[in-house]
């Protein structure tokens, strides 16, 4: 177990009045007095926005194949993710390798040396577990709290908190006014998204709770349907990573929300896999996840396996073609999966490509005149940066529609659907 500097240990147990500070430039003090006071203390213990542990250091991985220098990869691959204004650094210390990732460059030596100890502070891994991870609480309210949604007609939104509810949930919580009735409703939706590891992956089952005066639901939830701005929800970020403002209702009117809060971001910000030049990569195997006034923290074990890249070509089998048409459209998208950015990537097809080196394209189709039926082919090829590829290849079916008012109406534009060829 590595040492603790100052007394300060980033865990999920730290005291729940305690401040984690990342990229900011006040620190932890030293506890002299048995409290953990902020102040601009240069010889304090700045915490990392995002922090990793592993056993053993990553220069001291058994197996590894000679040429794959694990260390110089997982955070060449980690300063890629995390952009070039962000300060990552690694240190190897009592046996095991710390990661901590602040998201803006040191002002000065002071600096340096408080995110030095912050580093060697990192005490993430429970019982058996080779991995851990955290992610400040600091920085997932950074930029959000008191920063609420902008006014969507009726609805004015007056605050909005983020809060770590032990063991499990982060809340981004609402509060605002609807002004259509008289008199106005005020009212706080919390976003409720449940943290959890499951078969090895981080798992968020985000669900939502308004509180309003009952008598005032219809209202308010009409207001609510008028307003297009949560017909279409409003786009969120934290550091860099976007969650969707859910539109109010109230609860039961439908099922739990797909798209969570800040919670639901910050657990996307937990590796599944780090890609590694030369074709491999670093898998994460969750056994644990835990929140507490700290943020999030999640543990387990990380594998280092060779990439098997994949790709699907999503668009319609089908397309119908209109009695005097010479031909259709059909829209095209290529799924990609253990293949290294950047990415070169190349459509093709019996057909014209509008834009044959994009992740979506269109492609246009001909069929000759009166030809009621005409396979086409559809062909995609990703290269990544390590040169691994992969290539899918779909038959779209053009039909030359002739529409019998009989047949239901979807039959106009799938007439290959078994109940348009009776």
């Amino acid at each position: 177990m590595s040492e603790t500097k100052y007394g300060v240990t980033i865990s999920p147990q730290m005291p729940e009045n305690t401040r984690l500070l990342g990229s900011s430039g006040l620190s932890l003090t030293r506890p002299e007095r048995g409290d953990f006071d902020l102040v601009l203390d240069p010889v304090g213990v700045s915490v990392p926005d995002v922090g990793i542990q592993v056993i053993p250091c990553l220069e001291n991985v058994p197996g590894l194949p000679p040429n794959l220098d694990l260390e110089v990869e997982v955070i060449a691959a980690i300063r890629q993710s995390f952009g070039a204004g962000a300060d990552v650094r690694y240190a190897c210390i009592a046996g095991s390798g710390r990661i901590g990732v602040w998201m803006s460059p040191p002002a000065d030596q002071d600096v340096i040396n408080a995110r030095l100890e912050g580093l060697a502070s990192l005490d993430l891994v429970k019982g058996n577990e080779l991995y851990g991870i955290f992610i400040n609480s600091s920085f997932i309210r950074k930029g959000r709290e008191g920063v609420p949604p902008p006014s969507q007609g009726s609805l004015h939104f007056t605050a909005m908190k983020i809060l770590f509810r032990a063991p499990d949930k982060i809340i981004t919580r609402v509060e605002g006014y609807d002004e259509r009735p008289w008199p106005d409703i005020n009212f706080t939706l919390d976003l409720i998204d449940i943290v959890t590891a499951s078969g090895g992956q981080i798992q968020v089952q985000s669900t939502d709770d308004l509180d309003v005066d009952r008598s005032w639901q219809h209202y308010l939830l009409g207001a609510i349907i008028g307003a297009a701005g949560f017909l279409h929800p409003a786009l969120w970020f934290i550091g860099g990573v976007p969650f969707l403002l859910q539109e109010l209702a109230i609860r039961g009117q439908r099922p739990p929300p797909q798209n969570g809060g800040a919670g639901a971001a910050a657990a996307s910000l937990l590796p599944g896999s780090i890609f590694l030049r030369g074709g491999s990569k670093v898998v994460a195997m969750y056994d644990r996840a835990e929140v507490s006034e700290g943020g999030l923290f999640a543990g387990g074990s990380l594998t280092v396996l060779d990439r098997e890249p994949t790709c699907q070509i999503n668009g319609p089998e089908g397309i119908a073609v209109g009695p005097d048409d010479d031909g259709a459209l059909g829209e095209f998208h290529v799924r990609r999966g253990d293949l290294r950015a950047p990415l070169t990537i190349a459509w093709s097809a019996d057909g014209l490509v509008a834009n044959a080196d994009k992740v979506n394209t269109q492609i246009g189709f001909s069929i000759p005149v009166g030809q009621q039926v005409i396979n086409r082919k559809v062909q995609v090829r990703v290269t990544d940066a390590d040169g691994l590829f992969a290539e899918d290849e779909i038959t779209v079916r053009l039909r030359r529609v002739t529409h019998d008012p009989s047949l239901p109406p979807v039959c106009k534009v799938k007439p290959w659907l078994p109940q348009c060829n009776p």
